[in-house]
């Protein structure tokens, strides 16, 4: 038999109000449908390590989502500030399944576990003193999973996590087109259905120097005096068995790297002509 044909709406709005100056409102709603890929789809096994293996499942199933989110925004002098409430919803949502088997291996493969939500807010803005420039974010939001028979019949409950990303980088201009950079970044750590995820706080201090138009070099120092980071880490657990995965870095106690930009322009800018315009009589036709 042939697979059944089906037809999937997915809406889509956006309103924006027009406040008085620079202010505004915009209110937007999107709906959205992802498929799984023909990686997640391929039933081989892979031996990842002695004591765990992956593999694909041919019965996935497309993933629906719906985002509506209400965002003012305005500008005040030369500042920018941008606030933001949204909320998230993703049904059968595709995520790894990890289960002990009967060698005692940990055997991981994507399946539909049911229903993942987000909502919170976050701000952004920009403030700028002179020719110091600060560009502070802040994202605070609730993740909710609700799992689904399979997921459940397979020892998961639903979760709950409050996560905070933050975000703050600032810039001073200095003289001779020269400026002097930092930027930090750090969140909490985020849940899926049965696992967690999580890094370390990153932080990096720069320096660029401008030579004519085209040229210019940096000096970055990414964290420096940190020793190790922590770039991805995920923790799994179930009823049976408990797993970690970290990767991370060893680093010396000053890592530094130079930066090298050149801007390349191409083409001819013309300028646009400026002609009075002549109003044209309008002719009158033949007929009634």
């Amino acid at each position: 038999d042939s697979p059944k044909q089906k037809i999937k709406l997915l809406p889509f709005f956006s309103c924006q109000f027009q406040m008085k100056g620079t202010k505004q409102i915009t209110i937007t709603y999107r709906s959205g449908i992802k498929r799984p890929s023909m990686f997640q789809l391929n039933p081989s096994r892979y031996n990842l390590n002695p004591y765990a293996l992956q593999m694909g499942n041919p019965q996935l199933k497309p993933v629906s989502s719906h985002s509506l989110h209400t965002e003012y925004s305005g500008r005040f002098h030369q500042n920018h500030l941008s606030l933001r409430l949204f909320y998230d919803e993703v049904n059968q949502a595709i995520q790894p399944l990890t289960i002990l088997n009967d060698e005692n291996r940990l055997m991981s493969k994507p399946c539909n576990l049911g229903e993942l939500y987000q909502f919170g807010g976050q701000m952004t803005a920009v403030v700028k003193m002179g020719s110091f420039t600060i560009y502070p974010s802040v994202r605070l939001f609730r993740q909710q999973t609700r799992p689904n028979s399979l997921a459940v019949d397979n020892g998961i409950e639903e979760r709950n996590q409050m996560v905070l990303e933050t975000g703050l980088s600032a810039i001073l201009s200095l003289a001779h087109q020269t400026a002097l950079s930092a930027s930090f970044q750090y969140a909490t750590p985020t849940i899926g259905m049965q696992h967690s995820s999580y890094c370390d706080a990153l932080y990096t201090l720069s320096a660029d120097k401008r030579f004519g138009e085209n040229l210019k070099l940096g000096l970055v120092a990414a964290l420096p005096f940190a020793g190790s980071f922590v770039y991805q880490a995920s923790d799994t657990e179930s009823a049976r068995f408990f797993s970690n995965h970290t990767g991370y870095l060893q680093l010396p106690s000053l890592p530094l790297m130079f930066r090298f930009t050149w801007q390349i322009q191409s083409g001819k800018i013309d300028k646009k002509m400026e002609r009075e315009r002549h109003e044209l009589l309008g002719r009158q036709k033949k007929g009634f």
